[in-house]
Formats: C-alpha cells, sequence, structure tokens
C-alpha cells in the first residue's frame, strides 16, 4: 500500500518546525557539535543523489539516559520525480 503525504506550503512548514525544533532538544550535549556539522543538506543530498543512504548517529537524552538514535536518509524516483525519504529510529545493537 502506498500512502501519500502533501508537502506543507512555507507557512505550514515554519509552524511545524516552530513547534518541534527548539533550543531544548534532549540532544545528547557531547553529540550537538557533530549533529550541527554533519546535519546539512548539502552532505545529506551529497551521499543521496549518488544513490547511497546517508546515515547518521547519535544520542538522545530520554529521562535522562542517553538513547542510541540513527537517522537514515535515501533517494527514491517516483513518477513526480525524485523523493527524499527519511527515517528516525532507535538504532540496534547490531549496527
Amino acid at each position: 500500500m502506498k500512502i501519500k503525504i502533501e508537502r506543507p506550503d512555507a507557512e505550514a512548514a515554519r509552524d511545524i518546525f516552530g513547534k518541534y525544533l527548539v533550543d531544548q532538544l534532549p540532544i545528547h550535549p557531547e553529540d550537538l557539535d557533530y549533529l550541527k556539522k554533519n546535519l546539512t543538506k548539502e552532505k545529506i543530498l551529497n551521499r543521496t543523489q549518488n544513490g547511497e543512504v546517508f546515515k547518521l548517529h547519535y544520542r538522545l537524552m530520554l529521562n535522562k539516559e542517553p538513547v542510541k538514535i540513527t537517522l537514515r536518509a535515501g533517494m527514491v524516483q517516483e513518477k513526480d520525480g525524485p523523493q527524499l525519504i527519511v527515517g528516525v529510529g532507535r538504532s540496534s545493537e547490531e549496527e
């Protein structure tokens, strides 16, 4: 089954980011500079436009405990052009 979600316009995107991208994100303090340096549009697109998967490991602080997280992004070709697919989840022990 394929579900298509319409993309927000600029105003809706600002509203979404204003709610969720705040200074109090629970990113592990030791990982904050790493994320700022590596989680950029340029780095994601450079990797995914070559058919590779962009992968980033970092930690969130949840209930005062570090939780390992993996962010993955990949480009897929759809009828209406390339689409960037992004997923975020807890890291498995094998990673």
